[in-house]
């Protein structure tokens, strides 16, 4: 039995009808106050698409990519100004050019308030 796997699709179930992000010890994630923080995507693996909860300490611009292993940018997901709080992006598994990509380890890279932080996803087919 794949443990990561069912553990990811719980959380997503959590979060998704209780609307609280959760970690794998079910506590509930968040960033530290005042910081500009990827959340853990779900599901993850993911095969359709995956959600990307990030967390804003004030108004500001902000910049979603998605790399793949070798650190080539392969989507832009956001580029633009957001209001502080919790958000969330959603990536269809496609790149740029609408293309689905293949299987394997992605970067979610988030810049704003003057910091970067990164998740890992896995896409499956």
């Amino acid at each position: 039995m794949n443990h990561d796997a069912l553990r990811s699709n719980v959380e997503f179930v959590l979060s998704e009808f209780f609307s609280e992000p959760y970690g794998s010890t079910g506590v509930e994630i968040l960033p530290p106050a005042g910081v500009a923080a990827l959340l853990p995507c779900r599901p993850n693996p993911f095969g359709r698409g995956t959600v990307i909860p990030y967390a804003l300490p004030a108004t500001g611009a902000v910049r979603i990519t998605v790399h793949d292993i070798a650190g080539r940018r392969v989507r832009t997901l956001l580029s633009g100004v957001r209001q502080g709080g919790s958000r969330e992006e959603l990536w269809d598994g496609t790149d740029t050019f609408g293309e689905v990509v293949a299987s394997g380890v992605y970067v979610i890279r988030l810049e704003a308030a003057g910091t970067v932080s990164t998740e890992t996803v896995v896409r499956l087919r």
